[in-house]
């Protein structure tokens, strides 16, 4: 999950440079949104879960749930995530919200590469105290509540402190920082040697537990290391290469696949008996399920979104796209 944010730092930060902080953020939406409205409700009525909040103390859950905001509310998290990685998109919101006044900094302050960079590193040390105090149940009682409202048994608060506090927000936004700096330094980047990539992808991500274990928290920004040089080797390719054509056929379904892979999974496994068969219908399933949301939601969500860009200077959408597809 640390790669897509990531990639969400290094391909979002000059598109915020180019456009105001509202604008920016109603482009987001629009890009967001509609196909997670669609995948949410399918899922919801395939897997018999909530649609709907039963009264009126849901009302906010639900409305967290509606605009993926569901992380910051646990218990709208846990009724109507009918997803089950809505919590991601919440972490990406965050990043949202702060990226278009972090790029007006970087351009005032005259260097950006430096200006980049120090917020990488000022971001993982929040980051790393942010987890520190998250693993030792120092948070804990801001969330109390919540998570009371989810179950009263305390043998599961470790379980949603894990999903809830440690993956929380601050521990994720080093992964974007480190996107940001590499795409602001990007020929000082492909200058790095293709050995020191590889080696220090081969250290960070070789045995994840053991990284963890010395840096002393997880998630750890020694991921986001490791992942950058994964990403410094991916930037060699060059972008003609004919043998890319099918990943790049498949990013065009990837934000499709990220919403539905785990709800069309689960609703055929519910239904079929383990064996081939059920892997090879979850396979299908699931490709067939983000090709239709692709050709029917995400293309006229694009299109609609090209039309008002021509409008004029004060547009609000902006579509790139990224291997997720939901860029």
């Amino acid at each position: 999950m640390q790669l897509f944010f990531l990639i969400s730092g290094y391909l979002l930060v000059q598109s915020a440079d180019r456009r105001r902080w509202a604008p920016f953020l109603a482009g987001r939406a629009v890009r967001i949104l509609p196909c997670y409205w669609v995948a949410l409700c399918a899922a919801a009525w395939t897997l018999g879960r909530p649609l709907v909040p039963a009264g009126a103390d849901e009302v906010l859950d639900y409305l967290a749930s509606v605009f993926a905001l569901g992380h910051l509310r646990p218990y709208g998290l846990y009724r109507f995530d009918s997803l089950f990685v809505s919590w991601t998109l919440t972490i990406e919101w965050t990043w949202y919200l702060g990226l278009p006044l972090l790029a007006w900094a970087a351009a005032r302050s005259g260097r950006p590469v430096r200006f980049w960079c120090a917020a990488a590193i000022a971001a993982a040390v929040l980051s790393h105290l942010w987890v520190m105090a998250a693993q030792a149940g120092r948070l804990d009682g801001v969330y109390a509540e919540p998570f009371r409202r989810i179950t009263p048994d305390p043998a599961a608060l470790e379980a949603l402190r894990v999903a809830f506090v440690t993956v929380a927000a601050p521990a994720q936004w080093t992964y974007f920082l480190i996107g940001a700096l590499m795409r602001v330094a990007q020929d000082r980047v492909a200058s790095i040697p293709v050995w020191a990539a590889v080696l220090v992808a081969l250290v960070l991500l070789g045995d994840p537990a053991r990284t963890a274990a010395l840096s002393g928290t997880d998630p750890t920004v020694a991921t986001g290391i490791g992942l950058a040089g994964l990403c410094v080797l991916a930037l060699r390719v060059p972008a003609g290469a004919r043998w890319l054509l099918p990943l790049h056929r498949l990013g065009d379904l990837s934000y499709p696949l990220y919403l539905l892979h785990v709800p069309v999974t689960m609703a055929i496994v519910q239904r079929v008996a383990p064996g081939p068969m059920r892997t090879a219908l979850v396979c299908l399933g699931v490709t067939v399920a983000a090709a239709l949301m692709h050709r029917f939601v995400e293309l006229p969500t694009r299109a609609a979104g090209a039309r008002l860009a021509r409008r004029g200077p004060r547009a609000i959408i902006d579509v790139p796209t990224n291997p997720r597809g939901d860029r």
